[in-house]
């Protein structure tokens, strides 16, 4: 049976939204941990894989907005900045791990300023 997150879930350095069906690849420990928390609901409608169009669909662009400034600004670790721009699609690099957690949260910052400006010029 499938899951779907209530809560936000890093699995394999991916995030994973709420509202957002969970892989099968998650352990089975995990996802009774999940389950036993309530942070997980099942999903009631899976779609064929027939419906399933790869074209449209972006792996790394999260369901809602970008994340704002401020909410950045709050991040309090690295792997969560990094688990973040993996989801928005930015790739930080080999060494993000040394570079300064203010470093990391200036990268995504100005990344997400250059793919709005982007997306607004198109």
């Amino acid at each position: 049976m499938k899951y779907t997150a209530k809560i936000k879930v890093v699995h394999n350095g991916k995030l994973y939204t709420p509202g957002t069906a969970l892989p099968d690849t998650i352990s089975k420990a995990d996802m009774e941990f999940l389950k036993s928390k309530n942070y997980l609901v099942p999903c009631m409608d899976e779609p064929d894989a027939d419906d399933f169009d790869a074209d449209d669909f972006d792996e790394q662009t999260p369901d809602d907005d970008y994340k704002t400034a401020d909410e950045i600004g709050k991040i309090r670790s690295k792997k969560d900045v990094k688990a973040y721009a993996d989801a928005i699609g930015l790739d930080l690099g080999e060494g993000w791990e040394e570079k300064s957690l203010k470093d990391l949260k200036e990268a995504v910052i100005l990344y997400q300023d250059e793919q709005e400006a982007a997306a607004e010029a198109e």
